[in-house]
């Protein structure tokens, strides 16, 4: 069975209130661990008083920190479920122990009686002591001291455990003043009365001590719970000494002295006058320390393993099943997700409000292809990222350079220059390159044009204003300047015609320029005379110029 993130295995207690199951906490990535579960009986949750209390417990201890009280971890609800976790203590109950050693007519060694007092002593001044996070004294009173509550551990530690019905001052439930709370054989007078207080503690300590040194119940003898009472209230409880007079003869003169140096100890621990009784249980366990050796840890392990074998052995195989079938479960997967609708209660508030509890297994593989989309969604942002930067880059304006204008050998649509003072024959070859002459207002050259005038070939103006070599040929777009209109006109086919041809042509102011430095003028061609010029070629080049001979025309 499932409740929040723990997995209960088999009950292996059982008591008023409460069953106690060993249980596992899952955690992520194949964590786990075995805790003790104290599960509410199921006909006591709908009980308001019984929850208060219950809840109390896990409140109360889980502010006691020391090694001999065993810490609550956590309180789970879930529907009529209410379920405290605690820390699973590997040995066994002192009842068992002392019930083991009665069977076997074996007394419990003086050393280990008084390491055990002492030990639950020191846990009980701490629980006595405990003050809440900002320093305010708790006034914390166990109220069940018993043996039933006293854990031996394999380790020789002792361990009290269950506050069910302690009280305090951050209690949610009240007891009524004089409601009786606890194990009448282990209450003191006062408890009795309910006026319990720390006291009444150190009297319940005192009675176990009693029973661990001479080996039976203080009041077994006793019937019915009036005589018992009765007894109690009067004050007239036997000694050690009184009750182990009989057996004092094969006792020994060693354990007999060491049973004289704790009798008046615990005498004063039983008193029925609060005032008259240990004010601390710090005091009383110097008192044990001082009058009688204390076993080792080492030395309370070791009669633990003796008495309690049977048991032990039983405990440790019933884990180690637990532990297989655990083992198999979680191979198969089946206890990757917890019961839902589970509630958990924080322990410092006296309000149950409810958190939701998170998923108690998620394995690796489960979390990989998560990982591995997380992973795509960032390496497409960053594409998309790289792709909006280069998006913007190409709609930034390019620096363009200004178009030179270059000559197109020989193009069919040409944009001509502005002419020169002196209008000259050109020939079928001319610049494409514009000379920036100065104009002020618009004017109209004609041009005329003869087979004699053409026959005489270009002038020295014309041979000097063409550039030694022409710039490569650039489309025609970038031969004409943004934002110059030029007049830009088709010269038809070239025919040889005797008749007179005329050319006009406006000429348009240019913008103001700086105007580069003039190149110093060619040497013009030398003129042949016609008399011995060789017409087989009736041309030549400069460049990529075409000039006609003028005898050869």
């Amino acid at each position: 069975m499932t409740v929040g993130r723990y997995l209960l295995h088999r009950k292996i207690a059982r008591g008023g209130m409460a069953s106690i199951h060993i249980a596992r906490l899952m955690g992520d990535v194949g964590f786990s661990r075995i805790v003790a579960a104290k599960r509410m009986h199921p006909e006591l949750a709908g009980d308001a008083e019984f929850v208060a209390m219950f809840l109390d417990e896990a409140r109360i201890a889980s502010k006691v920190h020391h090694r001999n009280v065993v810490p609550v971890f956590d309180v789970v609800t879930m529907g009529s479920e209410v379920m405290l976790v605690q820390e699973y203590v590997h040995g066994a109950p002192l009842s068992l122990l002392l019930h083991n050693s009665n069977a076997a007519q074996a007394h419990v060694p003086i050393p280990v009686a008084a390491s055990i007092a002492c030990q639950v002593l020191s846990g009980l001044h701490a629980a006595h002591e405990t003050c809440d996070e900002i320093g305010t004294p708790l006034n914390i009173v166990h109220r069940d001291v018993s043996p039933q509550n006293i854990m031996i551990a394999l380790d020789g530690s002792a361990r009290l455990l269950d506050f069910g019905v302690a009280k305090a001052a951050m209690s949610a439930h009240v007891t009524r003043k004089g409601t009786f709370k606890g194990k009448l054989g282990y209450s003191s007078p006062e408890q009795i009365r309910g006026e319990a207080t720390r006291q009444s503690d150190i009297y319940a300590l005192g009675v176990v001590m009693w029973e661990l040194i001479v080996g039976h119940r203080m009041h077994g003898n006793t019937k019915g719970e009036a005589a018992l009472i009765a007894e109690i209230l009067a004050g007239k409880l036997p000694t050690i000494t009184d009750a182990l007079a009989e057996e004092r003869s094969w006792i020994g003169a060693y354990r007999w002295s060491q049973l004289e140096a704790l009798e008046p100890i615990i005498r004063k621990a039983l008193d029925s006058n609060v005032r008259r009784r240990w004010a601390t249980a710090a005091d009383m366990e110097e008192a044990i320390a001082a009058a009688v050796p204390i076993a080792t840890a080492a030395d309370v392990s070791q009669w633990l393993r003796a008495v309690g074998k049977d048991f032990l052995d039983e405990r440790e195989r019933m884990i180690a099943a637990e532990e297989q079938s655990w083992r198999r479960f979680a191979a198969n997967g089946s206890g990757s997700q917890p019961a839902m609708g589970t509630q958990r209660l924080e322990l410092t508030s006296t309000a149950t409000e409810p958190d939701q509890v998170p998923p108690s297994k998620i394995s690796i593989r489960a979390r990989f292809p998560t990982a591995l989309i997380a992973a795509l969604i960032v390496l497409l942002g960053m594409g998309i990222a790289f792709l909006i930067q280069d998006l913007k880059k190409s709609e930034q304006p390019a620096h363009v350079d200004k178009p030179v204008a270059t000559e197109a050998a020989p193009p069919a649509t040409k944009a001509r220059p502005a002419a020169a003072p002196a209008a000259t024959p050109t020939t079928e070859s001319t610049t494409a390159t514009p000379t920036a002459t100065p104009a002020t207002s618009a004017t109209t050259t004609h041009e005329a044009t003869s087979p004699s005038a053409a026959a005489e070939g270009p002038t020295e103006e014309q041979t000097a204003a063409q550039p030694d070599e022409q710039p490569a040929e650039q489309p025609d777009a970038a031969r004409a300047e943004p934002h110059e209109p030029r007049d830009v006109t088709t010269d038809p086919p070239r025919k040889k015609s005797t008749a007179r041809q005329t050319k006009v042509r406006t000429v348009r102011p240019a913008p103001a320029r700086t105007t580069p430095p003039a190149r110093t003028p060619t040497a013009a061609a030398p003129k042949a005379s016609a008399a011995g010029v060789d017409c087989s070629t009736p041309f030549y080049f400069e460049g990529k110029k075409k000039i006609f001979k003028p005898g050869c025309l």
